[in-house]
């Protein structure tokens, strides 16, 4: 399916809104005969569903299975698609083209992980702390606590007054 970048673009967000993990996939490599191109993007979900297109049906199979392995180590990585030996390459993950055209494709593939998430039970000065310090980390953090007015002004993902969580 051919999605305009528009579309990606407005995709994004709305996924990362929903705490939803996936990975954008650039062709930075074509290399004919094949019908992908440099340029041509498209956004994968952790479940495998493609949206954009990145070259031909029989390279997809493979795009979509190195976008959920990035997904899953939560790190970028180089794939080339390639009967080409001479292209070998240490820090790319290559793999063996499966189209009749035997061309070659080249992407990154950046995946989109949500942060953790911290949930921290307490308004004590250690409590408090502990929330402040996973903010900086980078930590998405909701708090519990019987007395939530120290954790309202942290700025915090959600503070629950009480402890059913």
């Amino acid at each position: 399916m051919i999605t305009s970048d528009n579309i990606l673009l407005r995709l994004a967000p709305q996924l990362i809104d929903q705490q939803r993990s996936f990975a954008f996939a650039t062709v930075i490599r074509a290399i004919s005969p094949t019908s992908a191109y440099i340029g041509a993007q498209a956004i994968i979900e952790a479940d495998g569903t493609l949206h954009g297109w990145i070259g031909g049906g029989c390279a997809k199979g493979l795009v979509v299975t190195a976008a959920q392995g990035a997904i899953r180590a939560g790190k970028p990585k180089l794939v080339r698609i390639s009967n080409d030996g001479a292209l070998a390459d240490a820090d790319v993950e290559s793999h063996a083209m499966p189209c009749a055209s035997n061309g070659t494709i080249e992407l990154f593939i950046q995946p989109i992980v949500p942060a953790p998430l911290l949930i921290v039970l307490g308004a004590t000065p250690t409590a408090i702390e502990a929330c402040i310090l996973a903010k900086r980390m980078g930590l998405q953090v909701v708090a519990a606590a019987t007395v939530t007015t120290p954790l309202n002004s942290i700025d915090l993902l959600q503070v629950i007054e009480g402890f059913n969580i």
